[in-house]
């Protein structure tokens, strides 16, 4: 399976057992550029659908800018905190008019490649992903290449790689 591309879990460290997982974007397994075909972002979902058991899941986007453009570039969909200029849907809304199994939530906390994610993001994403979790939500943090920002989010949120499962 090409997509998910990076795909690792993680779980908790202090307290109940929580796991997420984090990769990279969609259509990241076919290069750093390019646009990226609507099949490849159904690849990319259907590889987490499979992980998710049926349950609600939870897309946490750190997709923002990269070399200056906006890392929505590459889809068929845009940002809906409006950073594309032109009248693009935006990930969820092009979610929503899919038939997948699960109700799919994506909630967006725009990082710059290649940068540190500041405080206050990480700060903002800490509840939203732990009242997830412990829904018992699917929640999966993704990034341009699904290193960098994902493992600092995970890291702050008292996670660690977890390769028993993946």
């Amino acid at each position: 399976m090409a997509e998910p591309w990076r795909l690792r879990r993680w779980r908790s460290t202090a307290g109940p057992y929580l796991a997420l997982y984090t990769c990279a974007r969609p259509g990241r397994s076919k290069g750093p550029s390019g646009a990226v075909p609507k099949h490849l972002v159904v690849e990319w979902m259907e590889g987490v659908l499979r992980l998710s058991s049926g349950r609600r899941v939870t897309l946490v986007s750190l997709l923002g800018e990269k070399n200056g453009k906006s890392e929505f570039d590459f889809y068929p969909f845009g940002s809906a905190l409006g950073s594309t200029t032109d009248s693009k849907p935006s990930f969820q809304e092009w979610l929503d008019t899919g038939a997948w199994s699960s109700p799919i939530r994506v909630v967006e906390y725009p990082t710059k490649d290649f940068t540190p994610v500041p405080d206050s993001t990480l700060q903002a994403i800490q509840p939203a992903v732990l009242s997830a979790l412990r829904d018992g939500q699917l929640v999966v943090v993704f990034d341009s290449g699904g290193q960098q920002r994902t493992s600092q989010v995970c890291t702050h949120l008292g996670f660690v790689e977890d390769s028993t499962d993946a």
